[in-house]
């Protein structure tokens, strides 16, 4: 069976974690971050994104699909975007698979920077 959209796995610390990013997860990140979700929803975050919105959507996806606790869930989630600053992107490409495959190959939507 295939995954839900919107769903990516990770590993951290030898335990595998899904991570779903849905519809609801999304509306609960608006409701806190706003409608662009800090800039994550419409690339307007630039090269440095806020980081709250980031860990919110991996705890919020970590809660919606593996079942954690709040508290467990943010924890883990700032230790994988820690490990991979990449996993934010992938959910999202996860959760839009269609907007990924009409993405111009040349858009100008750029990667954050990792810290120095």
């Amino acid at each position: 069976m295939a995954d839900i959209t919107g769903t990516i796995r990770a590993v951290h610390g030898g335990s595998t974690y899904d991570l779903r990013c849905t519809m609801g997860v999304l509306a609960k990140l608006q409701g806190i971050h706003g409608p662009s979700v800090g800039g994550l929803l419409d690339g307007s975050a630039g090269d440095l994104p806020e980081f709250q919105p980031m860990i919110d959507m991996v705890s919020l996806s970590l809660q919606k699909a593996s079942g954690l606790p709040a508290d467990q869930a943010d924890e883990i989630a700032d230790d994988l975007i820690t490990e991979d600053q990449g996993i934010v992107e992938r959910l999202l490409t996860a959760a839009f698979p269609e907007a990924a495959s009409e993405a111009p190959a040349s858009g100008n939507r750029k990667r954050p920077k990792r810290a120095a």
